[in-house]
């Protein structure tokens, strides 16, 4: 038993050895062809050692290169990013990854704000928080008013209106309640001492 295991542990590292030498060989294949300009044939190859399982802070660094010279700038930065995961001190991914970043900050337009966002934050600063406060506990009071009389009412037509009412000024009463807590916690970042 002992033999077997032995012999399997040797003949997975030979296997191991030889096929880290084969990635060895195709990764010189893939700087061979960037070396000639050859940017897509050396993406192709590159792309193919990290399918197979290889992975190196230099073979990141090396694809983030050939897609940059590729004009394709997004995968350029996901490479280099990478490859300073696996290697943080990685000094030219690094300057490359901070040039393409400062490139790119310029080209990114802001999206203008959703238009309910808008409408929110321009109600929002409409009262301060405590008339916000006490306009909730206005439509509470009088939703459970409304239920009341739903629950007293004598005629049906009393009761579906009662009921109706109650429940709408309920749920309305949440509206000034929001706004009002939105409003406090804008104005408690504002307050907070930098």
């Amino acid at each position: 038993m002992k033999k077997l295991i032995v012999a399997l542990t040797l003949s997975i590292s030979f296997i191991s050895s030889l096929l880290a030498g084969d990635a060895e060989r195709i990764f010189a294949e893939g700087n061979k062809a960037y070396q000639q300009k050859e940017f897509g044939k050396a993406i192709e190859i590159y792309e193919q050692l990290l399918a197979s399982g290889w992975r190196s802070a230099e073979l990141e660094y090396n694809l983030g290169n050939a897609w940059y010279r590729s004009d394709s700038p997004g995968r350029a930065v996901l490479h280099y990013e990478r490859a300073l995961l696996q290697s943080p001190d990685h000094v030219e991914a690094q300057r490359n990854l901070d040039f393409l970043r400062s490139k790119v900050k310029n080209e990114i337009e802001r999206l203008p704000p959703f238009f309910l966002s808008k409408w929110w934050q321009s109600a929002k600063m409409a009262l301060p928080p405590t008339s916000m406060g006490i306009m909730a506990m206005v439509l509470w009071w009088l939703g459970f008013g409304a239920l009341a009389f739903w629950a007293l009412g004598k005629s049906r037509a009393q009761k579906k209106w009662g009921l109706i009412a109650g429940i709408g000024l309920l749920v309305l009463s949440l509206l000034p309640f929001s706004l009002g807590l939105s409003r406090a916690g804008f104005e408690k970042i504002l307050a907070w001492p930098f």
